[in-house]
């Protein structure tokens, strides 16, 4: 059952409306109120409102946009919410990662198998973290959530930490200085001698650059080559 003081806004995606029935009643009886689609260009226009949504779960094999290349066009729209991925066949589930999946279900979908993937979404939602660092900006000392940085960059004499919400803060340092606060937490990866990403915030990889949730795209230079296997390898781990 949805967990008190956990509150999730959820929307199914599935052009097969018995496949979405069946996944709606589930989630129905876990005490859930589901938004149902049956078309990517449908979740587009909810996403562009602003309807507060906290998970989307999109049914890979869709004519039209695929699954993938919706969460792709919802990370781009700055959708920052979690991404499951529904299909018949595992064959599609790495390929989902790359746009930050938050999990993958098989279908036929299953009571267990869903409440499964709950109970790990609520946990990761109850225990969001508050570690923080310290920064000094225009004479005075923020704080700021480890989970509200989005990237990191080393501009002149100043780090300049990027948020999630767009926003931004310039402290004047060292960018090793920055390196030494951050790495100590797993999240976050050095992908460029300039720049530092959490990589709960990557949208996807591509190539030699990242794109994170903010719409950024940043380069991984070939000294950091590995950033790409470990942000997988967290992806699946997540």
């Amino acid at each position: 059952m949805q967990q008190e003081g956990v509150p999730m806004n959820l929307l199914i995606c599935d052009d097969r409306p018995a496949d979405a029935a069946v996944l709606n009643a589930i989630l129905c009886g876990e005490g859930f109120a589901p938004t149902v689609f049956h078309s990517g260009a449908d979740v587009i226009s909810c996403i562009k409102t602003g309807v507060p949504i906290d998970v989307c779960i999109l049914d890979i094999v869709m004519p039209g946009l695929s699954g993938v290349e919706l969460g792709e066009k919802l990370r781009q729209l700055g959708f920052s919410g979690h991404i499951v991925f529904l299909s018949s066949s595992k064959e599609y589930g790495p390929e989902s990662y790359q746009v930050g999946a938050f999990d993958y279900l098989l279908k036929p979908v299953s009571r267990e198998a869903v409440q499964a993937m709950l109970k790990k979404l609520e946990q990761t939602v109850k225990n969001a973290d508050t570690k923080s660092v310290l920064l000094k900006t225009g004479g005075t000392m923020r704080s700021v959530l480890f989970r509200d940085i989005s990237h990191v960059e080393a501009v002149q004499h100043n780090v300049v930490y990027h948020l999630t919400g767009g926003g931004e803060f310039a402290e004047y340092g060292t960018f090793s200085g920055a390196a030494e606060k951050l790495l100590r937490d797993s999240r976050f990866a050095r992908c460029h001698r300039s720049f530092i990403v959490n990589m709960d915030e990557i949208a996807a990889i591509t190539g030699s650059d990242i794109m994170m949730r903010t719409g950024r795209l940043i380069p991984i230079s070939r000294a950091c080559a590995k950033v790409k296997q470990r942000y997988f390898d967290r992806a699946l781990m997540r």
